[in-house]
């Protein structure tokens, strides 16, 4: 049998000592598993102070308050950004994120909606509602194998530039997304940053490039399922809003809304949030800001993976996230094999569609995505069982 981690194999083990010790998790560009410390944080308020927030006046839900008003300046400081520029708010997940943003933007003086090839449907396909909304082109560019754009292909006009920073499929990194972002908004457009797969590692790279709208999931950041806007508090005056609810009025009568004014949070955050998933994402961020990097456990995962000849990588960049097939097998049936020695892997198109299946004509891949919780016993293991898995196809 395959015994899991040792406690002083990383910094932080104990905070996954509940995994079973013959099971081996490789998905965390989906979710990540989350730290005891922070399930302990989300039973707190259960067990403590469970009310709402907003608006009231006793002491369970202005407690609710201060620690929700935490977490936002947390949030800030994970990416190195300002209060003084950027709000904060909370939403469903960043599928719905996208979709509350996009749903709601002005078209103003906008000509043109841009994205790039290797695109989670999650961007793609609000990319094209919009612009078929907005009725402007839809432009689709071809990122790089190191990641990048050609920022030549930018047009100098106002433009939606919706993008991630890092793929989901294989951790290829927007290489230049400073230059991206500061061409944008030199003329005169917005851009819309997807940090879903960065936020638990390089959150401060995207945060110096300051683009007006970064959008990002707490559950891949070791914290419970919430989407989380951080938004450029100017981006508000090219808002509508259509998707409505309650505390984002000053009042109402009879026909007549009065919505909050400025950049307030509320205006996105329309009816009940998840104040425990909220608090325990503070929770999560400080408990990740003590964690080691995950550099050598990527290095090892490469070397093992990329040693093999019957694999073939979707990228040569080295990141935390690989993924991969083979022409033995098919990779659903392989992602079966290695579960049934514990080892819990992704296989698929990962919503990226439009790149892997349509535009290279690929077969569903294998991905292996790495979280703290990892160990190299892990890495090993897998090795192990590919290498057994494989050896008489």
């Amino acid at each position: 049998m395959f015994f899991r981690r040792e406690a002083e194999q990383i910094k932080g083990a104990g905070s996954f000592g509940y995994l079973p010790e013959n099971s081996v998790y490789f998905d965390s560009a989906c979710q990540t598993l989350r730290p005891e410390e922070v399930i302990d944080a989300e039973l707190n308020y259960y067990k403590t102070y469970n009310a709402c927030g907003g608006r009231v006046q006793y002491s369970w839900g202005k407690k609710v308050d201060e620690e929700v008003a935490k977490t936002r300046k947390s949030v800030l400081s994970h990416f190195g950004v300002s209060e003084k520029e950027y709000i904060v708010a909370f939403t469903q997940s960043t599928t719905y994120a996208v979709n509350l943003i996009t749903e709601q933007l002005e078209r103003k003086e906008r000509e043109q909606v841009i994205t790039t090839d290797i695109e989670h449907n999650s961007i793609l396909l609000p990319s094209l509602a919009i612009s078929e909304r907005w009725q402007v082109p839809h432009q689709i560019l071809t990122r790089e194998p190191d990641g990048s754009v050609h920022a030549e292909e930018l047009p100098e006009a106002p433009i939606l530039f919706m993008g991630n920073a890092t793929s989901n499929i294989d951790g290829r990194e927007l290489r230049n997304l400073p230059d991206v972002v500061a061409h944008v908004r030199h003329h005169g457009g917005i851009s819309l940053i997807d940090a879903a797969q960065t936020a638990a590692q390089r959150p401060k790279w995207v945060g110096e490039a300051k683009p007006d709208i970064i959008v990002f999931s707490a559950h891949k950041a070791y914290a419970p399922s919430l989407g989380v806007l951080l938004v450029r508090k100017e981006i508000f005056a090219h808002m509508r809003w259509t998707i409505t609810g309650g505390g984002m009025v000053e009042d109402v009568s009879g026909h007549h809304v009065t919505f909050l004014q400025g950049a307030d949070p509320a205006l996105l955050e329309p009816g009940l949030q998840n104040w425990a998933g909220i608090i325990a994402l503070g929770r999560a961020l400080s408990w990740l800001d003590q964690q080691q990097k995950l550099e050598p456990l990527t290095a090892e995962l490469h070397r093992l993976l990329r040693s093999r000849n019957d694999l073939l990588f979707t990228t040569e960049e080295h990141h935390s996230t690989i993924a991969f097939h083979t022409p033995k097998i098919g990779s659903h049936v392989l992602a079966k094999m290695l579960d049934s020695q514990g080892i819990m892997v992704r296989s698929g198109y990962f919503c990226c569609h439009h790149y892997l299946k349509n535009e290279h004509g690929l077969p569903p891949h294998v991905r292996v995505s790495l979280g703290h919780h990892n160990t190299m016993r892990d890495l090993e293991h897998l090795a192990t069982v590919l290498d057994s898995s494989l050896r008489h196809l």
